[in-house]
């Protein structure tokens, strides 16, 4: 009946203020996402926070966005809040069919969550 992500609620929630802890990340490091969450409408409520991440310039065809994590945050009607959300730069790679393995490209890469975005490099 409804689109994946539609989501019903009643309430209402503005994402601000995303940023990375770094501008850039080695292969074994985390890339340590964080974002404010307000419940802007008159009743408690739960959002998931999906972050997603897409590789600008990829050498392979990859998804426009790939859904790296999420988190479920309950917030009193009015209430903010710091979300804080990590990924492995290792979950960035794709199976490489020529290879027949995983591959992570150097390069630089979107983190994406409720319509805002942030840009860092893989090195």
């Amino acid at each position: 009946m409804f689109a994946f992500g539609h989501g019903l609620s009643y309430t209402t929630f503005r994402y601000s203020d995303l940023a990375l802890d770094r501008q850039s990340y080695a292969a074994d490091e985390e890339i340590l996402v964080r974002l404010r969450l307000t419940n802007t409408g008159d009743a408690d409520g739960a959002e998931t926070v999906l972050v997603y991440a897409s590789q600008l310039k990829a050498p392979v065809l990859r998804p426009a966005k790939e859904l790296k994590t999420f988190t479920k945050v309950m917030l009193k009607a009015g209430e903010s809040r710091w979300v804080e959300v990590s990924i492995p730069a290792k979950e960035l790679a794709y199976y490489d069919e020529a290879s027949k393995g995983w591959k992570l490209d150097k390069g630089t890469f979107e983190i994406q969550a409720g319509g805002l975005t942030s840009r860092f490099a893989l090195r």
